[in-house]
């Protein structure tokens, strides 16, 4: 009866234990955490809305107006700007952003051959990343049997 009453409670104080070291071993708090997600969420929003910006001012003064030496050249820091994203989220395997930063600088009307070379970049990523999957020998298909033949 001591044994028993003895086990339980070590039990229970290994429990605690383990309880507050849980506790205690969090890095950060969950309003730090949602606070982060929040901010991180804005700041895209607010990327997406200056380049929209960026992208409507930019087609706005093509139409009004023939561009001069600086807006030609601030067109170009954009679409270098805009490859230069395309081809991070390449690596970085986003390719719902890449297609975005493809079409955003595809607006741009700068240098249409790079524009098609890193969306060939990108098709080829995607193609590499689905021939690296595993395919279970469950899905292949035998489509015709030769039998083995040997020499006599």
């Amino acid at each position: 009866m001591k044994r028993s009453i003895l086990s339980i409670g070590l039990a229970v104080a290994i429990l605690a234990l383990l309880g507050a070291l849980v506790l205690h071993s969090r890095p950060i708090s969950v309003d730090v955490h949602v606070a982060h997600h929040a901010t991180i969420a804005d700041l895209e929003r607010a990327a997406e809305d200056f380049t929209a910006l960026l992208v409507s001012l930019n087609s706005s003064w093509s139409n009004v107006q023939i561009p001069d030496e600086g807006a030609r050249e601030a067109r170009q820091i954009l679409f270098e700007e805009f490859i230069g994203r395309a081809t991070e989220t390449i690596e970085s395997q986003d390719t719902q952003a890449t297609k975005t930063w493809i079409e955003e600088t595809d607006t741009l009307d700068v240098d249409a051959l790079r524009v098609s070379e890193t969306d060939a970049s990108l098709t080829a990523r995607l193609l590499e990343m689905e021939s690296l999957k595993p395919m279970p020998t469950s899905s292949l298909e035998a489509i015709e049997f030769v039998a083995a033949s040997y020499p006599t």
